[in-house]
């Protein structure tokens, strides 16, 4: 095991500063910290995650604005790889799960299958080997209702040697589907 309830916190911390955009009351972060025990807890092997999961429930600042009682008290469930030591997604206050980093590489691989967009074999197996490093979730995406997540795919750039061109593939969460598609160049591209 490569983590623990401490360094779980540290790296929600980490993941709310840079992709959140909910608004966490510092009591909410503080009494989580407090009762780190009860909070953070490990499984193995759960939510299509191989290895030790951690999972850590942090309560959403609307929730002590509205004084909701504690079984009306909506949280947050940030889902850690001890393997790959950061958030892999987070469970839906609802209780709706959120996708996988897979399950977005397979709705982009779909996309392009449809739209006929042809990216070497290759280059679609590198992209599977680094999930981690290419797809990334948001609360909120220019022109995206709800939460997004991106996937990149890195590929030769055909104009120029020795040099990349990245695909941005911008899926909406909420109907799984690619709303979005950029081309290296940070344009917008349509099919």
């Amino acid at each position: 095991m490569n983590l623990n309830e401490n360094k779980v916190f540290n790296i929600v911390i980490s993941y709310i500063r840079k992709h959140n955009k909910r608004v966490y009351h510092p009591k909410t972060l503080t009494e989580t910290l407090r009762c780190l025990d009860e909070r953070a807890t490990f499984f193995e092997n759960i939510y299509g995650i191989e290895g030790i999961v951690w999972i850590l429930e942090v309560i959403y600042f609307d929730s002590l604005e509205k004084n909701l009682s504690v079984n009306e008290v909506v949280m947050d469930t940030f889902v850690i790889s001890d393997k790959n030591q950061q958030v892999e997604f987070i469970v839906d206050p609802t209780g709706i799960n959120r996708l996988t980093k897979k399950e977005v590489y397979n709705i982009a691989v779909c996309y392009m299958n449809k739209h006929k967009i042809k990216h070497e074999p290759e280059i679609l197996l590198e992209t599977l080997s680094h999930l981690d490093e290419r797809v990334i979730f948001y609360e909120g995406f220019f022109n995206i209702e709800g939460n997004a997540w991106i996937l990149e795919v890195i590929s030769p750039n055909p104009f120029a040697k020795n040099e990349n061109a990245t695909t941005t593939y911008v899926i909406q969460e909420k109907t799984k589907t690619v709303e979005i598609l950029i081309d290296g160049n940070g344009f917008r591209m349509y099919h």
